[in-house]
């Protein structure tokens, strides 16, 4: 019976939901969405003896019933609620379809707060209050927090105009602001934060008591559940992309600061005492005071200067510009010690005494210009720490270090497809590295310079250098850098030399007759590499980086040939004459890619087996086996001091026929 009874009951108030559905208004939708979840909690319910209406067979009908009666409701109650309570409109233009203006309308009347409440009830409010949050942040706070768009509050009729105006033009950009266009930023913020919390702050709750609210109380309201959607993000990009731009970098009104800094402390406790800021949560914007604000001007200093290094960083290598060394009187401002310069400039009594006029300058070749880009900001860096206290110059002072720190790191890496594969771009990064370390060994020498000027100027100043030696540490770390991006790229060009005489079938000549025409292909090839090396690098270079740069390949090339013919156990006559011959273009080529001087005086100096290459010539040219032992000499002739005793026997063995003049030469050399 009790169960008979409960289902007329649940029957009687489904047809009374359904009348209440015919007559909906605003005024009865929160009471018939009470009356529908009161249905379903009866529907639902368990009887006394642990019995429930799911074990009939009318529950089913029942249920779809209530469901219908549910979907009727939410489906009328959303129409209503984003055509009449809160919806937004875009404004675009009509040539270039950017949006000029979004407009948020939101009810004024009480039914605004039914609707909601109504919605709340029927667990359908949480997917429309994340729909408009993230409208909310992506379309309409985050212009506002870069300058791009300004807030006008309207109202119209029976709605409030929350108007968003979006600038066009150069004022569009999100460039750094100063400290008024910030202070305009919050004051817009404000203004629209105000307009939601006025009117979408009520208890979503019907039965909440309304003679206990207290407006200060953070209540579960559409405005609160906004903010737990969106709070976070917000500040964050609230902080990155207004806040930290107004920071100046250098002294500016007092006033002006003191204003902007009142402002975001009011407008954190607007959000905090409004409830879109949880009170247990820190302040996000703490470090925005008074006392706070030296530390952060020096910090975005700072860090303004390692984002401008980074960027020059980033610019072509290739884009490049000679220097040339400098002539004493520029040397005067920039050595270690005044007495270096007097003692090169006045002639030595004492031999033993004298300095190298040479000894602080840079040799004459091609950098980058964005190296000489970064070393003019190191300057205005010097500049700049050279005015400031103690605790300012530390932090100058280590940001100038890890700017050149940076430069290891970022530079190879983000040119690294270039350096590769581009040889000229070796050279450069190689030059940039050394220039720049050449620079280090006397930039802390400008510095006490500058710091004694600035000291003469602030007599009340203690002078205190405390930083002669920190970048002489990176001089070190530069130059492993320039070394090992130079020898890398050597090792690529080395390896290629060596796939050359690979491909050229000179390690298997014993069994040619005639020397294969890929011999004399695949050598002219490697020459070639080398001339377009000469192409790339003699300018480029340092004369006696270059020097040993291309010795060192010549070396590589000339050693894997050697190799190839010490190792052959049989030369006929054609192949030795066609040997001769490249052996020829060989000397005359490499002959032109060194520089004249070293040509004529210091080849073997750069060219480890050019004695040996030229005795290897004097084999090949032998016409008897005299001239051979001759070149012996018992171990200390000119053969003796390049070749050992097995290579010379392997090369007699295959230059000349067996016979006993041939046995008894190899009997002597040993």
């Amino acid at each position: 019976m009790d169960i008979i009874t409960g289902l007329l009951n649940i029957t009687d108030m489904l047809n009374q939901g359904h009348g209440m559905l015919k007559e909906l208004d605003w005024h009865s939708i929160v009471d018939l969405a009470q009356h529908i979840n009161e249905i379903e909690s009866l529907l639902d319910s368990k009887s006394v003896d642990k019995s429930n209406y799911k074990q009939l067979d009318i529950y089913i009908h029942l249920k779809d019933e209530l469901c219908l009666l549910q979907d009727n409701l939410l489906n009328s109650t959303l129409d209503e609620f984003k055509s009449n309570i809160l919806w937004w409109e875009v404004f675009q233009d009509e040539t270039t379809h950017e949006t000029k203006k979004i407009v948020i309308k939101v009810n004024q009347q009480e039914q605004r707060k039914n609707y909601v409440q109504c919605l709340y009830l029927m667990d359908a409010l949480g997917q429309e209050i994340s729909v408009f949050s993230n409208y909310l942040l992506t379309q309409v706070l985050k212009p506002i927090s870069l300058g791009m768009a300004t807030v006008n509050i309207v109202k119209i009729l029976n709605h409030v105009n929350i108007q968003i105006e979006f600038k066009s033009g150069p004022g569009a950009t999100t460039q750094a602001r100063s400290v008024q266009e910030s202070s305009t930023i919050i004051e817009n913020l404000l203004m629209i934060f105000n307009a939601l919390y006025s009117y979408l702050h009520f208890h979503l709750d019907p039965d909440f008591n309304n003679d206990t609210f207290d407006e200060t109380h953070n209540i579960a309201s559409f405005y609160t559940k906004m903010g737990s959607i969106i709070a976070e993000p917000f500040v964050t990009d609230l902080t990155q992309s207004c806040l930290n731009d107004a920071i100046p970098t250098t002294p500016c009104k007092t006033g002006v600061l003191d204003h902007f800094l009142q402002l975001v402390q009011s407008f954190e406790m607007t959000l905090k005492d409004t409830g879109f800021l949880s009170l247990e949560q820190s302040s996000p914007f703490g470090d925005f005071k008074k006392e706070n604000m030296n530390t952060m001007m020096i910090n975005k200093k700072c860090t303004m200067y390692l984002a401008q290094a980074r960027d020059i960083m980033k610019k072509p290598l290739q884009v490049m510009k000679q220097v040339e060394p400098r002539d004493v009187s520029q040397l005067m401002n920039a050595t270690l010690d005044h007495k270096i310069v007097e003692a090169i400039k006045v002639e030595p009594q004492d031999p033993n005494n004298s300095l190298c006029v040479n000894l602080f300058q840079f040799p004459k070749c091609f950098v980058s210009e964005s190296t000489m880009e970064l070393l003019d900001l190191t300057q205005a860096l010097l500049a700049d720490l050279c005015t400031q206290q103690d605790t300012v110059c530390n932090k100058l002072c280590h940001t100038l270090l890890n700017i050149f720190i940076m430069y290891c790191d970022v530079v190879p890496l983000y040119h690294q497809k270039l350096l590769d594969k581009t040889p000229e771009v070796s050279a450069l990064l190689h030059n940039n590295c050394m220039y720049v370390a050449h620079h280090l060994c006397t930039l802390s020498d400008t510095y006490r310079d500058q710091v004694a000027k600035s000291q003469a100027q602030q007599a009340d100043r203690p002078i205190r250098v405390k930083y002669d030696l920190m970048f002489v540490d990176l001089v070190v770390m530069l130059r492993n850098l320039s070394k090992e991006t130079l020898n890398k790229q050597l090792d690529v060009q080395r390896n290629l030399l060596r796939q050359y005489v690979k491909q050229s079938g000179l390690n298997s000549i014993s069994t040619q007759l005639q020397l294969s025409p890929s011999v004399e292909k695949e050598l002219r090839s490697a020459l070639s590499q080398l001339r377009f090396l000469r192409t790339a690098w003699e300018n480029i270079l340092p004369r006696h980086v270059y020097a040993r740069s291309m010795g060192s390949l010549v070396t590589c090339l000339i050693k894997e040939v050697i190799t190839c013919l010490v190792n052959t156990p049989d030369i006929s006559s054609h192949v030795c004459q066609a040997l001769l011959l490249l052996f020829d273009m060989i000397q005359d080529q490499v002959t032109a890619l060194m520089p004249e001087d070293i040509v004529k005086s210091k080849f073997s100096k750069f060219i480890k087996n050019w004695n040996k290459f030229l005795e290897l010539i004097k084999i090949f040219n032998s016409t008897s086996p005299r001239d051979i032992e001759d070149g012996w000499n018992c171990g200390r002739g000119p053969l003796a001091q390049e070749f050992s005793a097995g290579e010379v026997k392997n090369l007699v063995r295959a230059l000349i026929q067996a016979s006993e003049r041939r046995e008894a030469l190899l009997e002597r050399i040993n």
